[in-house]
């Protein structure tokens, strides 16, 4: 999945440099003085499309399984759903630029399992409105986005989910005269008029360390953390820890638009062990 979202990508971008080349021909045919490449280039300019997905691999000593780990870090047995398969949570956005930093349009949410027949789940989907660089200094960089999401899931329609309102702040910031630098990835959701006993609010967090190796190559240490309520279960502030885990792992930047983070995934939930552990990896492409 990996290799066919980088493929994707580039064929995007065949498709578009071929597009550019044909105009600009074109216009050299006709007379023209260029106007009309400008104004493709511009309208291009203003459109965003992006591919987020995490992987979710087999335990570290159970490589020949197809099944993932579940939070504690044990093996999940489930083999009458997708649930609990190997895959790749992904997420499409595509978007119109209003300036070159904010943004608007639909995005696609999606598993896909890439064992056992099962394919592609679709997810909520959702429009998102987001500010690439909210703040923006030689150390600090602001990402914040608001999603609203439509219940188009099999799983939400089951939770009878009306809709979701959803939003995943990032920071960076780079630590003066050195290589080290700290962030966190962030995600606040509520499901709204979810029946009892079913997740009603996510809280998530994966604050992490990152050191520079070379100019596209860093080290990370992340430590994913997510707590949840639950509809009519104790009060509105009570929040249950359901997933902690560490995630040592390497960033490579392929390019300033791709970036590619495998790592693994040490399940702290219940004991630290390679026995409860993940191949996992995340990959970030843009336009």
């Amino acid at each position: 999945m990996l290799i066919r979202a980088l493929a994707i990508f580039f064929l995007i971008n065949s498709i578009q440099t071929h597009a550019w080349a044909s105009t600009r021909s074109s216009a050299a045919s006709s007379g023209s003085d260029g106007s009309v490449q400008s104004q493709a280039s511009s309208a291009l300019d203003h459109l965003y499309l992006n591919y987020f997905g995490t992987f979710n691999g087999p335990g570290l000593t159970s490589f020949d399984n197809t099944h993932s780990l579940d939070n504690k870090g044990l093996t999940n047995t489930s083999t009458k759903t997708a649930y609990g398969h190997i895959n790749f949570d992904s997420e499409i956005t595509a978007a119109y630029l209003i300036t070159k930093d904010i943004g608007v349009g639909p995005v696609v949410p999606f598993i896909f399992y890439p064992t056992q027949g099962y394919g592609a789940v679709l997810g909520d989907l959702g429009v998102k409105a987001f500010d690439k660089h909210l703040v923006s200094t030689p150390n600090l960089g602001v990402y914040a986005n608001l999603i609203l999401q439509v219940p188009s899931s099999d799983l939400s329609k089951a939770n009878q989910m009306d809709f979701a309102i959803k939003t995943t702040p990032s920071f960076r910031y780079y630590l003066r005269d050195s290589r080290f630098a700290v962030g966190a990835w962030t995600e606040a959701k509520a499901y709204l008029g979810v029946k009892d006993r079913i997740k009603s609010f996510k809280l998530y967090a994966d604050p992490y360390l990152n050191y520079q190796l070379t100019g596209p190559l860093s080290l990370n240490l992340g430590f994913e953390i997510e707590a949840d309520h639950f509809a009519g279960v104790d009060g509105a502030f009570a929040f249950k820890t359901v997933k902690t885990d560490l995630q040592p792992g390497l960033v490579y930047m392929i390019s300033p638009k791709i970036i590619l983070n495998p790592f693994i995934q040490f399940f702290t939930y219940d004991q630290l062990s390679f026995d409860r552990a993940a191949l996992s990896a995340t990959l970030t492409a843009s336009l």
